[in-house]
């Protein structure tokens, strides 16, 4: 089980009995609950519950979890519900999205009426890397938004849903499911949603090589976030992209700076290093660029996940065709062939980064 997998000691036996006992307890009709659980299985999980030093965050929802053995017909389904919640947000922000995705479904088992943990399931699931995981419950969290209603959750996980068939490839999927998202958020006023709906279509968009659509709905994104929402440094990174996409060197490096000082981990540094890497060989500044690629290979060498590695090289390796860097070229090249079957994906080579000239659609050259 990956609770036992991703964690140690008594902390793993703790969470796994824990979430053992919630999805046992979810699967049993309420009638016949009464002692479900073993007489002094409630003391034994009370006496490891309290003998480890345990985060605040956590303490409390596992003790709610434990009376729950103690007295299993009397247990409050959406108290389960909320305090499996609170632990799977504590795992998610341990970085252990295996646990935090099999607490987010032991929660939607908990109280299957409400659409908010399924929902929390499937965004925690593409966290870890499992889309078909993902597909599932952001499904279910459909299915159960609909008749709730909770429109608020319905249009929410549309937009995964249409992010996830973006990364797929499903373009159509893709965009169905946006076009839901924004007629729902329309009709019920949910303009956070709708801002993130829009930022989805954009990088549709971006995925299409539609450029002039993707620049229309990243400012309809840009004027429905605001200034000062949490998800805009993540828009203006896409905008950035584009931006590089578009041959556009010089309005992609500043959009770059300023996200760059707002990230905080490793894999968003990285990425937007080798995007800025890309931007810097587009205008000549060899510096940046040098400086950029120094920085990008010291976090591709102390490893990082096969998704964002796999990003990373392959902008780095377009920044090193701009700059016409052939032992750059081939270096990205080698690390992207050496991390293929880690991603799943073929190995990119020499002619997945043309030379500006070499591309008969677009004009060739340094930007200024």
């Amino acid at each position: 089980m990956i609770i036992l997998r991703e964690l140690e000691g008594d902390l793993a036996v703790l969470l796994w009995s824990t979430w053992r006992d919630v999805r046992l307890w979810g699967s049993i009709p309420p009638d016949q609950r009464a002692g479900l659980f073993a007489p002094g299985a409630a003391a034994h999980r009370e006496q490891l519950l309290h003998a480890n030093a345990l985060d605040d965050a956590i303490e409390f929802p596992l003790d709610v979890l434990t009376g729950m053995v103690a007295a299993p017909a009397q247990a409050d389904p959406a108290a389960l519900s909320v305090a499996c919640v609170h632990v799977a947000e504590w795992s998610a922000r341990q970085g252990l999205f295996g646990t935090a995705t099999a607490f987010a479904q032991a929660a939607a088992l908990a109280a299957p009426e409400h659409g908010e943990p399924p929902l929390l399931a499937g965004v925690l699931a593409t966290q870890w890397g499992r889309d078909a995981v993902a597909e599932t419950w952001l499904r279910r969290a459909v299915a159960v938004a609909r008749r709730e209603p909770d429109w608020q959750v319905y249009a929410a996980a549309f937009v995964e849903l249409g992010a996830l068939f973006t990364r797929r490839g499903s373009y159509e999927q893709a965009h169905r499911s946006f076009h839901r998202a924004l007629l729902t958020c329309r009709r019920h006023g949910l303009r956070d949603i709708r801002a993130r709906a829009f930022h989805g279509q954009m990088r549709l968009a971006l995925r299409l090589r539609e450029y002039e659509r993707a620049e229309a709905l990243a400012r309809n994104a840009e004027k429905a976030f605001g200034p000062s929402h949490p998800q805009l440094p993540a828009l203006l990174a896409d905008q950035a992209v584009l931006k590089l996409r578009q041959r556009k060197y010089a309005e992609a490096g500043p959009l770059l700076r300023q996200v760059l000082r707002r990230a905080s981990s490793s894999a968003e540094r990285g990425q937007l290093l080798a995007a800025l890497a890309h931007a810097a060989a587009g205008t000549g500044e060899q510096e940046t660029y040098q400086e950029c690629w120094a920085t990008c290979w010291t976090l591709l060498e102390k490893g990082l996940e096969p998704a964002v590695e796999a990003a990373m090289v392959a902008e780095l390796g377009r920044a090193a065709v701009a700059m016409h860097d052939g032992p750059r070229i081939a270096q990205a090249a080698e690390r992207a062939r050496q991390a293929a079957p880690a991603t799943g994906r073929p190995a990119l080579n020499r002619t997945a980064w043309r030379l500006p000239e070499e591309e008969e659609s677009e004009p060739g050259g340094k930007e200024s």
